[in-house]
């Protein structure tokens, strides 16, 4: 948070992203340059046989080529994507304040846009007013300030929200697929590789049965609703609501948080599309 609330900061792309996205323009060019040779490679012997070396160097170049537009395209937004914020409001770092000003106050919610990497600011009419990007230096931080200038919610109780569908089959799915492959290793008497399936598939059932299914939100209580069963906390209960963040290959993996004061921690995520609505939802609660 800010000392000084009037504080002008900018929040730039980190660079490091930025490094990335130019690898990939350089590394699939040089790709789709090299496809434009599968024929004369094919005609020197050094490349399997085949009677279509023209059509198969076509469809590689446009399999890199699409790779490089996507690359180019998302070094294009990041480089674009900076803003900066002081005691009023944000803006567009590269439109300039006069071009993009958005006042605190005109921001009514946010969504989070998982898939797209990046926050878009909602007004009251449901416009988007900036999208803040993943990728941006120091992006928590700017996240939390955000947070803290959302209005309270007035929304009417209960407040109910259901872990989607889709993250639910794949979990079936893929616990199929494991057990599956304990009975044919067994089977074949592969029991040290049986015994690695096996505790996998705990980890993977264990870390299922403790995320909630469903949850229930009154003013007085949360009902929370878990595979194997439930659990309702109150208000004093609960010690923090927060956005935690970790990094797989590189990517940015935003997980919603419920920690209690018995010192448990509940993984929110995957009960609903917005989860910011969900994270204004439960600190309304915690305020009492």
């Amino acid at each position: 948070m800010f000392s000084d609330p009037l504080e002008e900061r900018t929040f730039e792309p980190d660079k490091t992203y930025l490094q990335m996205g130019y690898l990939g323009i350089c590394f699939f060019g040089g790709l789709a340059l090299l496809s434009c040779f599968l024929p004369v490679i094919s005609n020197d012997g050094d490349w399997p046989n085949t009677s279509h070396p023209y059509q198969i160097s076509l469809i590689f170049f446009v399999i890199f080529c699409g790779f490089v537009i996507f690359s180019y395209s998302f070094v294009r937004r990041l480089r674009n994507s900076a803003v900066t914020i002081d005691g009023r409001g944000l803006w567009s770092t590269k439109k300039g304040k006069e071009n993009s000003f958005v006042r605190w106050e005109s921001i009514k919610t946010a969504r989070d846009r998982v898939g797209g990497g990046r926050i878009d600011l909602i007004g009251s009419l449901g416009e988007t007013l900036i999208q803040i990007q993943y990728q941006l230096s120091r992006f928590e931080e700017l996240r939390d300030v955000i947070l803290s200038k959302f209005p309270r919610t007035d929304r009417p109780y209960p407040q109910r929200y259901r872990k989607q569908t889709t993250p639910i089959l794949f979990a079936i799915g893929i616990f199929s697929v494991f057990v599956v492959g304990i009975s044919w290793c067994y089977s074949k008497g592969h029991f040290w590789l049986t015994g690695g399936l096996l505790a996998v598939s705990f980890i993977a059932v264990r870390d299922f049965l403790r995320v909630p299914l469903a949850i229930v939100i009154w003013q007085e209580q949360i009902l929370l609703k878990f595979p194997l069963g439930q659990l309702v906390v109150q208000p004093t209960d609960v010690k923090s609501v927060a956005f935690d963040d970790y990094f797989v290959k590189g990517d940015r993996v935003v997980q919603l948080v419920l920690r209690l004061a018995n010192g448990k921690s509940i993984n929110m995520s995957g009960l609903t599309i917005n989860e910011i609505e969900l994270h204004r939802e439960l600190i309304r609660f915690k305020a009492g």
